[in-house]
């Protein structure tokens, strides 16, 4: 009788050295996956090689997220502040208007309509075009006519505001609402008296020609209000819009340890075409600051390290754009009229003479 063969088995051993072959080089690498990064062939790339790298960039990419981060919870909470107070603000002139025109037996409608506007002038049309020549950037002729549209617009507007606020003061109509405030501290050089009860901290730089136009603004403000406001500068020189900003602020900084600060900050405004270093140092000449201790100051760390500062103050508290004001902690960004900041402080001193008040009653 013939026998089949029967297939021959592996040899235990034999299997054993062919599987632990095979799984040698799995678990080798297992454990130092974490340590490479890649292999070219069998020549690994340190993982500790890659992060070292990277660093630097990814550092950088987390503190511009922490800054836009604090920005977007500025602008939130502007935003919900400023619908609160727009909010407060209409139910008041509601109010007012309505029991104004029921003491003079007028409509809403015919009280605002009796206000006396005043014409806008030829002269008053071209005064406002030459101040915004840059912007406009069209023939006098062609823009005059909306001109006096809108210049007439902002009188009724600020005739109307003017009615509403006296309208508020004859029937004792206030906000209760605690504003919106961003503490910062009010370091810097400033103008006014220290002890003022309205403390105007502004964020500027020497390039921005929004700065510039808020110059005029800021100098009717403190006139108004002699011994109840100071403003206090800070820089924040926005050098991927305006390159020679930061050189700018550093010789307002050195301009300062002579005790010249104002006279530079009033000549960089008044001649923002002239912020090239050489420019300052002519400006400082003519100034008539030690030229030899400003070239020097110019020259060292310390300006810089000012300027970073109040640079770092204004990231902290979300500020990114110029000019921008805290009037006692309460945030306004941008060109406004003086009225806008007048209304601010008129309201400030009335929230301080009200505790004033309160606290004397509570005795």
């Amino acid at each position: 009788m013939i026998q089949l063969s029967q297939p021959r088995q592996p040899r235990a051993g034999l299997l054993c050295a062919v599987l632990l072959a095979t799984a040698l080089p799995v678990a080798g690498l297992a454990a130092d996956a974490a340590d490479v990064a890649a292999f070219v062939g069998r020549e690994p790339i340190a993982r500790a090689d890659i992060d070292a790298a990277v660093a630097p960039a990814i550092e950088k990419a987390e503190r511009e997220h922490a800054t836009e981060v604090r920005q977007l919870d500025f602008e939130l909470a502007l935003k919900r502040a400023a619908l609160v107070e727009a909010e407060v603000s209409q139910r008041l002139d509601d109010r007012v208007l309505a029991l104004e025109a029921a003491a003079t037996h007028l409509s809403r409608t015919q009280l605002l309509a009796r206000l006396p506007a005043e014409p806008i002038t030829d002269a008053a049309v071209r005064a406002f075009y030459d101040q915004h020549r840059g912007e406009l950037n069209q023939p006098f002729e062609r823009v005059s006519n909306d001109l006096r549209t809108l210049l007439a617009d902002q009188a009724r507007s600020e005739l109307e505001r003017a009615y509403l606020k006296s309208l508020r003061a004859k029937y004792h109509a206030s906000s209760r609402i605690e504003p919106l405030r961003f503490p910062i501290d009010p370091t810097g050089p400033g103008r006014g008296p220290p002890e003022a009860p309205v403390m105007i901290v502004e964020f500027a730089d020497f390039q921005c020609p929004f700065c510039a136009q808020m110059e005029p603004v800021i100098a009717e403000v403190i006139a108004s209000y002699p011994r109840e406001v100071r403003v206090v500068f800070r820089h924040l020189p926005l050098e991927s819009l305006h390159p020679l900003a930061r050189g700018a602020a550093r010789a307002a900084v050195c301009a300062r340890r002579q005790d010249h600060f104002w006279e530079m900050h009033d000549a960089l405004f008044a001649h923002q075409s002239a912020l090239a270093d050489e420019s300052l140092k002519a400006t400082a000449r003519r100034l008539g600051l030690d030229g030899a201790a400003f070239d020097a100051c110019l020259r060292d760390g310390h300006p810089e390290t000012e300027v970073d500062a109040d640079v770092v103050a204004a990231e902290a508290a979300g500020i990114a754009a110029t000019p921008a004001f805290l009037v006692n902690g309460r945030f306004v960004s941008g060109t406004v009229p003086a009225a806008t900041l007048k209304d601010l402080i008129d309201d400030e001193l009335d929230r301080r003479h009200r505790t004033g008040q309160l606290r004397t009653a509570g005795r």
